[in-house]
């Protein structure tokens, strides 16, 4: 049986993302990282103030979605969660590359 995935990547036009996007973000640079790792991080790279409430909660979310894994008090990025992201992206750019749409084509 498989297990759904959340995907939820960081978006690099905004100004600010999300305390769970910019655990991504730092997640993608350094691992493993413990909780306390995380939130002096966050509060190192973002313009505003993140507090350990936030990040626990943040965590947690992105734990029950299995986007993080935990290993004893670290952690890092699901493996399984990056390559359902390569997944599904290859299979959207296989669907564009065969189903080319233009513009014209469009009633």
């Amino acid at each position: 049986m498989d297990k759904t995935y959340t995907i939820l990547l960081p978006n690099q036009n905004q100004k600010e993302n999300t305390v769970a996007e910019t655990i991504i973000t730092i997640l993608m640079e350094e691992w493993p990282l413990s909780t306390r790792g995380l939130f002096c991080r966050l509060n190192k790279y973002s313009t505003r103030t993140c507090s350990l409430q936030a990040t626990y909660k943040a965590i947690n979310q992105l734990h029950s979605n299995n986007i993080i894994e935990k290993n004893e008090r670290f952690y890092r990025i699901n493996e399984n969660w990056l390559l359902q992201i390569n997944k599904i992206s290859e299979n959207l750019i296989h669907k564009y590359e065969l189903n080319p749409v233009t513009l014209k084509e469009i009633p």
